[in-house]
């Protein structure tokens, strides 16, 4: 919903799956406050639960800075305004720079935080992702918030080309679709 489809667009939902052999990095960030309604809600509680306890160990003094930043950071991927001049550094500082990320999770500004985004490294995507497939669909309706939206073909790599099959029964109802 990020991209602002209209009815009548096509889009494509990829499917992957993970081959790690390390651990993976990630940087948070969620506000302290993010909606109950979001998914990423009960990382959100660990992470600001575990960042104190840490922040308390070794720098009990400093506590209330390292909060205060964490929760000004992780609020102007709320607030800010486009072209988000300061968000996008910080992400591309966390992917790219001298302590990088494997991927940065923060919340969506589009739909007020009721769902987050995530930004991968390609690097990320390269090593320690694979691949399953993609699955075609249209948006057909719009009534309030919600969509309908249809699929038909899906799409899965042979040699170096994505090969089109038409999608089993599963497949054709996005609702019943794993996430």
């Amino acid at each position: 919903m990020e991209s602002k489809p209209n009815i009548g667009d096509v889009g494509y939902l990829s499917i992957w799956k993970g081959k790690t052999n390390r651990k993976i990095k990630a940087g948070l960030f969620l506000p302290e406050d993010l909606r109950v309604e979001n998914e990423w809600r009960a990382v959100c509680d660990d992470l600001y639960q575990y960042a104190r306890l840490e922040a308390l160990k070794s720098h009990p003094e400093k506590y209330q800075f390292f909060h205060e930043t964490l929760r000004f950071i992780s609020r102007l991927y709320l607030d800010e305004k486009k072209p988000y001049y300061l968000t996008s550094w910080i992400s591309d500082q966390m992917l790219h720079g001298l302590t990088w990320k494997d991927f940065v999770v923060y919340p969506s500004y589009s739909n007020e935080g009721y769902s987050c985004n995530m930004a991968i490294h390609p690097n990320t995507v390269d090593k320690y992702l694979e691949f399953k497939k993609v699955i075609r669909f249209k948006l057909q309706n719009k009534v309030g918030n919600y969509w309908t939206i249809s699929t038909g073909q899906y799409g899965e790599v042979k040699n170096t080309n994505i090969e089109w099959k038409m999608a089993d029964p599963g497949e054709l109802d996005f609702s019943k679709l794993p996430y």
